[in-house]
């Protein structure tokens, strides 16, 4: 570069002198930002104490933001744009010994490159069609991208080779060969991680839309690090980008042991990177803390790990801002670390696909990407799955490929019908109102592999966990059809092991015949780390094969891209991995063997028991051998089934084995011991509840690794026997547990058959109201607020489920003597009538429900089950039924029909709907809860009752809060419990401490109820949003409330914090249910709501005194209890 009077963006930090645009620069490479002038670099004394590297400064050029062209004129403008810039640089190879690399770089400046573009193009032209096919066979360099461009701007293809014809187009030219929109520009080739890498064919307007801005002049220095191969898109995309903005890239060695060093000599200024280097990183972090660990106290670890984490922070150079992660999920276990060690960089998730480009940042999906999930039954991922669904993901994106060249086979298989791309990954989607959606990658498809009892098993999932273990190198986790537990291969660490065995005198290790203590202590570590993580039994290794001997790309067991290769290492250890001994089917054989005394057939049509020796007696002793060995009773008959071969014996067997878990597991969650009878060994009739249920569904996937819907385990026909069935084959859930849809909109149209006579007259002054609801939280207050308004001789009739008729105004008055409410005079005034809501009339006998029906004025229906947890149909009852059976009563005389105030909820509208809408204009497809589905079908039978001429009005509440008066709250409120949970545990999860929720506090909830009910007396039909648009909680006043309290409270991280809530749960039955609510730590941005305008009331703001006084209720009355 020719130094001019135009001025760069540099200045010299001595002199502070501006440098010129083409003047050399020296820049630190420990200091940000930090130059000298060649002058001060040279003359300085003392020198700066850091290295000093000589580079280009530059200026702003003159040019303008280049609209969507093409690629070939978009290369030919950048190429004059930034003509004197440095463009793409190779290390220095030591002229003295030529084997050896110096610790500089020499760089080609923009003007070289397409100088050397534009001939060998030319040169092409001589030896090759236009449009014809090109192969590039070399390492990483500037030659490559050169052909590569060459390609672009002469010929218009790409699959690349190289030979020294750049003199031939420098003496005879050609025209420009024009590349239309939808013509094939180059081949992208996929890793070949889980296969045969494919070629996928770009069009050159999808290839030119991964670069949205060309030739834009910035101030930032870009600098690229290309170090992966050119072939894939990762790093070719990096670089040509780098060069539209007039940046520069150094071009790694190819030698994966001198990575480090040349990143440190280029520094970009930012750097892509595979899960596999952060994990190697890690694993030195992980090594040099654990021989610390070994002879150090906890105050000098702890020194000495933020010491090793700044040591280990100077691996990513200064001047890098962003560390991209892609090619394969992080786990959480590296991301904290990185997020801890590399400080000065921004860490970003990327999740993209050679065939379609960019799918996620940071699990983040952009507004342009259009995608859908597949259920995947087979392995037990649905739609339906809950929290979030889960399945295949298939997108459509800008960047999507024309299809694999010469592959027409595996192009149909790998999109649908209407293009989608099937990306072969299991994800979780998860949602949230007003935060964009976000795609959590749980596993390949084709990594995920089943064991013998049907648990699928993501061997990525383990891998990332089992990391952890200061003993592990790599690892690779396995397992068949023939197993009942993973099997690992891990390459050890062997500088731990050495420390290991030298600090408990143990002889070197013998990979094949490795020391007891040495490989107890290994697998001690592991199951350690799997009870922190909470895996289930099958997923914690069974059995370990130990080597020195680390997976590379050189040894074939890791791809290009630093990916371990499955199928390889798989053969690679296929004679250690082959199953030993312990099979059912090995040890069935065995116990045939030795019961009928005669050597088994391995012919699998004849290895039948009577054909091997099998009589009465030793049918006995095979029964009793089989029930004694494998615990698992087979009855005689079987055994002299004369089709019962060796493996239909072993399907029986691991059958009869699952049966028993279940029997086992079932009568643990419930308590009770369950009857063999097949026809009534039902859940329901064995104690099920839904503390039992969720106690249950947590057993059976913990042991036996099939997450199964609560909706199953209410089923009323569910029987162990069907059970197992489901267990045995996951796929049959997906039909089982599809979408309720059709039976909420059935049951949402039922024929109601009343007649609605004229609507009663509501004066000012009603005698008698019926209430429901009052034993529960806004039931009791909606009471107590009735109470107070309507004095004088309104009684009021409440009606309430207990054992006998004297228990029904006990229940009612000790809920109200809880929440502070309860004056002795309501007692006078209240009806408290023994009765079920779900029931035919109540199950009040007929004089009462007679009498009742002619003396109700107005009916407040605030009676539901408020549960979060069971399912629809064990709602139905209460919420749907109760509902219909209100309506009954209300249009029971058919003269004069009851006015009905019917308490529903937020939870009826979809996430997006926050205006007051008839429940007519909502869809119940989004509504995940069974509450919410319930509560949906009973708002819609209230409003066919409306439209019949029955007069109703709808108060949808949201969140309700504690009273204000006193701080009192319903002890049964996920919120309530979560604090709750805080104060015992003395923490709280420092990823809420920011956040806050919207709620309404629940006194004024039922002024405002009774407040409309009497403003609008005669008007029916409307619907109110009883919310609060102030209603701001702020957790962080939460945490100063409950310190105001005289509680400890400390910030923990969201794994520690997970960890507590696990503990405390399996601990107390309170927490058991809510589990996931804490583990969220509940606390997330609420949506906006539309607040009702008919109220006269003015809605209160909840201050740090509101919060303290709620705290103070839930310590003294629920913590303290």
């Amino acid at each position: 570069m020719t130094k001019t009077t135009k001025l760069s963006y540099w200045y010299c930090k001595s002199c502070r002198r501006n440098l010129s645009h083409g003047e050399f620069r020296f820049n630190c490479t420990v200091c940000n930002n930090y130059d000298y002038c060649e002058q001060c670099a040279a003359t300085l004394d003392p020198p700066h104490p850091h290295r000093m590297i000589r580079e280009l400064a530059y200026g702003c050029e003159e040019g303008e933001e280049t609209a969507v062209i093409d690629m070939a004129t978009g290369i030919r403008i950048a190429t004059a744009l930034y003509w004197d810039r440095h463009c793409m640089g190779m290390r220095d190879i030591d002229r003295g010994n030529p084997s050896l690399y110096t610790d500089s770089y020499s760089w080609l400046t923009f003007k070289t490159v397409g100088d050397r573009s534009k001939n060998f193009g030319h040169g092409l032209g001589d030896l090759i069609e236009p449009r014809g096919y090109l192969g590039i066979c070399a390492a990483n360099r500037p030659e490559w991208m050169i052909t590569d461009f060459a390609c672009a701007t002469h010929n218009g293809l790409s699959i690349h080779f190289m030979e020294d014809i750049e003199k031939y187009g420098s003496i005879k030219q050609y025209d420009y060969v024009s590349i239309g929109p939808d013509d094939c520009l180059t081949i992208i080739y996929t890793s070949g991680s889980t296969g045969f890498p494919k070629g996928a064919m770009m069009s050159e307007s999808t290839f030119r839309s991964a670069f949205p801005q060309w030739c834009v002049s910035s101030s930032i220095d870009q600098i690229t690090f290309s170090y992966r191969p050119l072939a894939w898109v990762t790093d070719r995309d990096a670089i040509i980008a780098t060069f539209f903005s007039g940046g520069r890239t150094g071009f790694s060695t190819g030698d994966p042991s001198r990575l480090m060093e040349e990143l440190a000599l280029v520094r970009p200024s930012s750097f892509s990177g595979p899960s596999s280097i952060w994990n190697k990183i890690y694993t030195e972090f992980k090594t040099a803390l654990s021989l610390i660990t070994l002879s150090h106290s906890p105050e000098v670890i702890e020194t000495e790990e933020q010491r090793l984490l700044q040591q280990f922070s100077k691996l990513i150079p200064n001047r890098c801002k962003t560390i991209s992660i892609g090619g394969a999920k992080a786990s959480p276990i590296i991301l904290n670390f990185m997020k801890r060690c590399f400080t000065h960089c921004m860490i970003i998730e990327s999740y993209g696909i050679s065939e379609c480009g960019s799918v996620t940042y940071d699990n983040d999906v952009g507004n342009a990407l259009q995608y859908r999930l597949e259920s995947v039954p087979d392995m037990g991922y649905t739609l339906d799955d809950k929290p979030f669904p889960r399945g295949e993901l298939l997108v459509k994106t800008p960047h999507m490929f024309s299809g694999y060249i010469n592959n027409p086979e595996e192009t149909h298989a790998a999109l649908t019908e209407d293009d989608f791309f099937r990306t072969g990954d299991v994800v979780e989607l998860r949602t949230r109102h007003n935060v964009l959606p976000s795609l959590h990658v749980i596993d390949r498809k084709k990594n995920f592999f089943k064991l013998s009892q049907g648990q699928f098993v993501s061997p990525e999932f383990l891998q990332d966990i089992y990391i952890q273990s200061p003993f592990v190198h790599q690892i690779y986790i396995h397992g068949d059809l023939f197993a009942d537990s993973v099997t690992a291969v891990i390459v050890i660490n062997q500088e731990y092991a050495q420390a290991f065995n030298l600090n408990h005198n143990l002889t070197p290790l013998d990979v094949n015949n490795p020391d007891p203590l040495f490989y107890g202590a290994l697998l001690q570590d592991l199951r350690s780390i799997a009870e922190k993580e909470s895996l289930r039994k099958h997923e914690i290794p069974s059995r370990i094969i130990i080597d020195f001997q680390p997976f590379t790309s050189e040894n074939g067991l890791l791809t290009s891209s630093m990916k371990p290769c499955r199928h390889k290492i798989a053969a690679h250890y296929a004679d250690r991995l082959k199953t030993t001994s312990n099979t059912i089917e090995q040890q069935l054989k065995t116990i045939l063997e030795t019961a009928t005394g005669q050597s088994m057939s391995t012919d699998k049509e004849n290895n039948l028991f009577l054909v091997n020796g099998g009589d009465s007696l030793s049918a006995v002793r095979l029964s009793r051998m089989i029930e004694n060995d494998l615990g698992i009773p087979i009855p005689l008959n079987i055994l002299f089934d004369p089709m019962m071969t060796l493996q239909r014996l072993t399907t029986k067997t691991t059958s009869n084995t699952i049966e028993q878990q279940l029997k086992t597991i079932i009568e643990t969650a419930t308590g009770q011991s369950m009857s063999t009878d097949k026809e009534n060994n039902l859940f329901l009739v064995n104690g099920g509840d839904s503390l039992s249920a969720v106690r249950l569904s947590r057993m059976i996937e913990n042991d036996l690794g099939i997450p199964i819907p609560l909706n199953i385990l209410f089923d009323p026909m569910m029987t162990l026997q069907r059970l197992t069935t489901l267990i045995q084959d996951p796929s049959q859930l997906s039909s089982i547990s599809q979408s309720l849809v059709p039976q909420l909109l059935n049951d949402a149209d039922l024929n109601l058959n009343i007649t609605v006579g004229k609507p009663k007259v509501t004066s000012d002054c009603p005698s008698m109201i019926f209430i429901t609801g009052t034993t529960g939280f806004v039931g009791a207050f909606l009471l107590a607020e009735l109470l107070t308004v309507y004095r004088g001789e309104c009684k009021f009739v409440c009606l309430v489920r207990c054992a006998s008729p004297t228990k029904a105004l006990d229940r009612i008055r000790e809920t109200m003597l809880f929440y502070q409410i309860w004056k002795d005079d309501y007692q006078h005034r209240i009806i408290a009538l023994q009765g079920d809501l779900a029931k035919s009339r109540f199950q009040l006998d007929n004089e009462t429900y007679e009498l009742l029906a002619r003396e109700i004025d107005v009916i407040f229906h605030c009676g539901a089950n408020v549960n979060f947890v069971l399912p629809y149909s064990q709602l139905y009852g209460p919420n749907v039924c109760g509902t219909l059976e209100i309506i009954r009563f209300a249009t029971h005389i058919p003269s004069a029909c009851i006015p009905i105030q019917y308490i529903s909820t937020m939870s009826v509208l979809p996430p997006d709907v926050e205006k007051e809408i008839s429940i007519e204009e909502t869809s119940p497809d989004r509504l995940t809860s069974g509450y919410a589905q319930s509560k949906w079908v009973a708002e819609k039978l209230i409003v066919k009752a409306n439209r019949g001429g029955l007069p109703v009005v709808i108060y949808r509440l949201g969140l309700i809060c504690s009273d204000s008066r006193n701080g009192a709250c319903n002890q049964n409120d996920l919120y309530t419990l979560l604090f709750d949970a805080m104060m015992k545990m003395g923490c709280y999860p420092e990823t809420a401490f920011h956040s806050d929720v919207n709620g309404l506090p629940v006194d004024f909830t039922v002024k405002s109820i009774v407040d409309l009910s009497k403003v609008q007396s005669d008007v029916y039909g409307n619907v109110y949003h009883v919310v609060n648009p102030n209603g701001q909680i702020r957790f962080e006043d939460v945490i100063e409330a409950m310190r105001q309290c005289g509680v400890e409270m400390k910030s923990v991280c969201d794994e520690e914090w997970r960890m507590k809530v696990k503990a405390i749960a399996d601990q107390n039955s309170r927490f058991e249910c809510v589990r996931e609510f804490l583990f969220d730590s509940a606390f997330r941005e609420r949506r906006e709501v539309f607040s009702s305008d008919g109220s006269r009331l003015d809605f209160p703001s909840m201050d740090k005194i509101y919060i303290f006084r709620c705290v103070s209720f839930i310590l003294d009355n629920i913590t303290h209890k």
